[in-house]
């Protein structure tokens, strides 16, 4: 369903291409961009670092449409984000690539870690970070190298379960210094799907309960 929220909006990174459904590694750059640009508010001030993130359907992972697109919202965080992570290789350019532990569904995460700068604040307000900029407005070098090695290393994955012809559900967020990514792969979901029944796609998959109606938190 769209929206499912106050704020949901669609990323459609090729617009007037008509893709199909399938992540490209323009519109990962894109999504990427757009969290780096929305970070979540600073914990202190009442947020619980709410915030958007983007999450992404493949067809046969419940994708509602044919065309490239992707969802981006502003949520609290999810469960997901507070699950450990086993760490199975280190990237170049501060990339990490790690399994999820201790959560129910299997997912392979991505984090590229960035060196914020601190940002001068008052007294009464946490002390905030960003990321580091040249004096004319162009991200450094190593923030850059970093998004470059986490793209790569993202859709390397992506292209084999696209071959291999395996649904997958991504989940992806900015978060303190870390931009990070959740891939999951699917068993293939059935699109015709009822609004009566609790479909697991990209949101749900966080931890995140998504109800059409107040009737079903009955």
């Amino acid at each position: 369903a769209f929206p499912m929220l106050r704020g949901h909006v669609l990323l459609v990174p090729h617009f007037g291409e008509k893709l199909p459904q399938i992540l490209t590694p323009q519109a990962l750059e894109a999504a990427f961009w757009f969290l780096l640009q929305c970070p979540p508010a600073p914990r202190g001030r009442g947020s619980s670092e709410r915030g958007y993130r983007i999450g992404f359907n493949s067809l046969g992972a419940l994708a509602s449409v044919n065309h490239l697109h992707l969802h981006a919202y502003p949520l609290a965080e999810p469960p997901l984000e507070r699950a450990t992570s086993r760490p199975v290789r280190l990237l170049e350019n501060n990339v990490i690539v790690s399994e999820v532990d201790q959560f129910p569904a299997f997912a392979i995460s991505f984090e590229g870690i960035f060196e914020l700068m601190p940002v001068e604040n008052s007294e009464d307000t946490p002390l905030v970070y960003q990321l580091p900029w040249t004096r004319d407005g162009v991200p450094m070098a190593s923030v850059l190298a970093t998004l470059k090695e986490l793209n790569r290393a993202v859709m390397v994955l992506v292209d084999m379960m696209v071959k291999r012809n395996i649904p997958h559900n991504i989940h992806m967020c900015f978060s303190g210094r870390r931009l990070r990514v959740w891939v999951f792969p699917r068993r293939f979901q059935n699109p015709e799907t009822s609004e009566s029944d609790f479909n697991i796609a990209a949101m749900e998959l966080t931890g995140t309960a998504v109800l059409n109606a107040c009737c079903r938190l009955e």
